[in-house]
């Protein structure tokens, strides 16, 4: 963890500032120690230079599940799932240019600061990186630390700077408007507290920035098909639908549209 990212960090309990307690560190990394909030006395370990803000500590019901699932298998990989359920544009797409569709879905721009919550192992993060350059800021949040841990390999391999966080998604430890993007990709379906996840997107995110958001759900129509029956079969998360109701006010350029053969909705806007 740098230093410096605490500019950027809030608790996720009360959004209070928060302040290092070292134990052990190497330049204006932070490896081993703790960051403490004055304002309501919650404290939160860093270990191996990942700072561990999960809030409840302890997530409780969908959040629980998903914290164990992905704890227990930190390198899953969703392709060998669209594999099996016949989702071929994922398993077989050109992965570099669905990776760069993110980045312009967001209209990053070179020097840019971006957020991806629930970023897994961190496939998408040589894209970003490519989009906000070396001046940017690369912020990447997950709940799973051994997750995360696969993440930071891949970052530190390609010599990428990124600020990797262990974190829930409803309860976002970073200050009101910090990012000219934030991407969440995946999981959605499975939160807790979904409306609190979109706010939370959209209280982070700087006036005029983008918010893209996208989970497993059939376009309309898709479902009387051969491959939608299928999946929906296999997997009935495939039944959802855009949660239009929990966006909120100040939600401008509103797109809704689905990707991968009709069997993921994405939801695009601009923070007004």
């Amino acid at each position: 963890m740098n230093a410096n990212s605490l500019v950027y960090l809030r608790c996720p309990s009360c959004y209070g500032r928060l302040e290092q307690i070292i134990e052990e560190a190497s330049g204006e990394q932070l490896i081993r120690g703790a960051l403490s909030c004055p304002a309501c006395r919650q404290t939160y370990p860093v270990d191996n230079g990942l700072p561990q803000l999960l809030f409840p500590p302890q997530p409780e019901g969908a959040d629980s599940s998903a914290h164990a699932f992905y704890d227990s298998r930190p390198a899953y990989d969703y392709r060998l799932t669209a594999f099996r359920f016949g989702i071929w544009s994922i398993t077989f797409g050109n992965a570099r240019r669905l990776g760069r569709e993110w980045p312009a879905r967001l209209e990053l721009s070179e020097g840019g600061a971006v957020l991806e919550t629930g970023i897994g192992t961190g496939n998408s993060l040589p894209y970003l990186s490519e989009a906000v350059g070396k001046r940017g800021r690369l912020h990447g949040l997950d709940m799973s630390a051994p997750t995360l841990s696969i993440a930071r390999q891949r970052a530190e391999a390609r010599g990428i700077q990124a600020e990797l966080v262990q974190g829930n998604a409803s309860y976002l430890p970073y200050r009101d408007e910090a990012f000219d993007g934030v991407l969440h990709m995946g999981g959605f379906n499975g939160f807790g507290e979904k409306k609190r996840a979109v706010d939370e997107m959209h209280r982070v995110a700087k006036p005029g920035g983008k918010i893209v958001f996208m989970d497993e759900g059939l376009a309309p129509g898709r479902e009387k098909t051969l491959l939608g029956r299928y999946i929906l079969r296999c997997m009935p998360l495939f039944a959802s639908k855009p949660p239009l109701d929990l966006l909120p006010r100040g939600a401008a350029e509103l797109k809704i549209y689905c990707i991968y053969q009709g069997t993921f909705w994405v939801i695009e806007y601009r923070k007004a």
